[in-house]
């Protein structure tokens, strides 16, 4: 539901107070675990190895999702942590201050694993002081992080969660109605894991916000700040004195931040500060082979990943020009069509795979393999350099049919090292020419399933191709009819046009930035569970 523009001036001329009431969670077991983490992974942004990235990738991510959904601690971060290898090879391969420190982060997670988290316990005691209550609020959060909050409170409870109790974006918030209570975990942030909407401070909706946050990880210095706006900011920084009451005005509105300090006594006191993590991940990404990147999500499960300034082939309904060259960070809107242009790449033949033709193959190959023996299946993967966070789950996932693409491991090496151990290749003798490259017919396949085929000669320069406009102007009726009933659908190119056989066309659901990903990673439909590894 919406509000008119007349509700929301009568709303923001009326007499209110705001208030911030932080609550800083602080766990001693948590925060060493959190230090050793820390250590590791700035251990391996010193180091040239290629191979340390994703494990690195994945304990960023990992802790970073902890420190900003209401999670269990269960046992991802101990998986996390084991993908650096057995603890009596890990002094030999990157020295005795990572496997020092890899020993002790283990000693902690295990130590969590099954203790109550502080933070979504106390969650669900202000979740559940606002239902009883009949206060009004809203829940800000990622579209994926929905779930996490819902299994907090009991069956009862959990029901009031429902409709637009959530809000993930700045449209989203700018729709609803005035609230009285947001609740949100983890620190404001103007990007990544943390992201919230600047309005939540200049243009307030509500009057109060529950923030929990862990120790360290304070508000960003500055968010939300109008250089326009005469009114003097009064940051509340991690790293800055914290009163247990201060105030702050922003675009005229004037906030009350409340702090309140929730302990934990699991181990005892600690004496060291706790440094902003998020900060620190993010920092030490930025030493890495990373580029920034707007995420455009197509479905509930996939999207693309785009540079900022880059030019995307779209489809605009409301627009008179409605096929179009839009920038990915200010041109695409919610709403509009992403087009993909397939085309097969120039490769020999023998290279080319049909739809679904070799899946289908080794998609039976690895369900038969994993029913037998999924422990032993994981066990020799994991043995031959497949280093992936939930692995058995992976697996689980790749065996499913194509859907807007067909679900594999995203490296060309990782599904090498899959297609070796299914012994597929050697258990073939018809055609020992064409065997030996079996593998990279299958890898062809998900590639252009993907939509990473050489797109009319631009995929490494894309450069605007006019024949391409001309050829998707030339079926505009047939493009609208579509998108009046469906979310994403294929059309062939028009005969006249010999270099590609179909256009791809996705409904955009949800624009993003805040992403810093490997190039190679750019401009192909990803699963949303891979991309969001590489929020900042």
């Amino acid at each position: 539901m919406s509000i008119s523009p007349t509700d929301m001036f009568h709303f923001l001329q009326s007499p209110r107070s705001y208030v911030i009431d932080m609550v800083e969670v602080i766990s001693p077991t948590f925060s060493l675990l959190r230090r050793h983490v820390l250590s590791i992974v700035a251990s391996f942004a010193e180091t040239d190895e290629s191979s340390v990235e994703d494990i690195s990738q994945c304990l960023r991510a990992t802790m970073s999702q902890l420190l900003t959904v209401p999670l269990p601690f269960g046992d991802t971060i101990i998986e996390a942590l084991q993908l650096l290898g057995d603890p009596n090879s890990v002094a030999g391969r990157w020295g005795r201050d990572v496997n020092a420190d890899l020993v002790s982060a283990l000693g902690y997670a295990r130590a969590l694993r099954d203790a109550v988290n502080p933070l979504r316990d106390w969650l669900r005691t202000e979740l559940e002081q606002l239902i009883h209550s009949g206060i009004s609020f809203r829940i800000l959060c990622h579209s994926r992080d929905e779930g996490s909050f819902r299994t907090i409170l009991s069956d009862a409870d959990s029901s009031h969660l429902l409709g637009d109790i959530f809000i993930h974006t700045v449209a989203e918030y700018r729709q609803c109605v005035p609230f009285e209570v947001l609740v949100k975990v983890g620190p404001l942030r103007s990007r990544g894991w943390a992201k919230a909407p600047d309005a939540i401070l200049t243009a307030p909706r509500f009057s109060r916000l529950i923030e929990g946050v862990w120790s360290g990880c304070g508000n960003e210095e500055g968010f939300g700040y109008d250089p326009i706006a005469p009114a003097r900011i009064i940051p509340f920084a991690s790293d800055k004195p914290a009163p247990e009451s201060e105030t702050f005005s922003m675009s005229g509105t004037t906030w009350e931040v409340r702090r309140t300090r929730l302990f934990r006594d699991d181990l005892g006191s600690i004496s060291d500060t706790d440094v902003d993590d998020l900060q620190v991940f993010t920092e030490l990404g930025k030493s890495k082979d990373l580029n920034s990147a707007i995420l455009v999500r197509i479905d509930r499960e996939h999207c693309i990943l785009y540079p900022p300034h880059s030019r995307v082939l779209s489809f605009d309904p409301a627009s008179d020009d409605a096929v179009a060259y839009r920038m990915a960070a200010d041109g695409l809107i919610e709403g509009m069509w992403l087009v993909l242009a397939q085309v097969d790449e120039p490769v020999s033949d023998d290279l080319r795979a049909g739809e679904g033709q070799y899946s289908h193959v080794w998609k039976q190959k690895l369900e038969q393999k994993y029913r037998q023996d999924p422990t032993g299946l994981c066990e020799r993967l994991h043995f031959a350099g497949l280093n992936l966070l939930h692995l058995s789950s992976r697996i689980e996932h790749w065996c499913k049919p194509a859907t807007t693409v067909i679900p594999a491991p995203q490296r060309m090496t990782h599904f090498e090292m899959l297609i070796d151990e299914l012994g597929i290749e050697s258990a073939s003798e018809n055609n020992p020419v064409r065997v030996a490259h079996w593998w990279k017919r299958a890898w062809n396949e998900i590639r252009r399933s993907r939509g990473e085929a050489i797109q009319f000669g631009f995929q490494e320069q894309h450069a605007e191709d006019q024949e391409l406009l001309i050829a998707l102007t030339s079926i505009e009726p047939q493009i609208r009819d579509q998108t009046s009933l469906l979310s994403a659908f294929q059309l062939a190119v028009p005969s006249q046009l010999t270099r590609g056989p179909h256009f791809r066309l996705f409904r955009i659901e949800l624009i993003e930035d805040g992403y810093q990903v490997p190039q190679h990673y750019m401009r192909m439909i990803l699963e949303l569970e891979v991309a969001e590894q590489w929020r900042e």
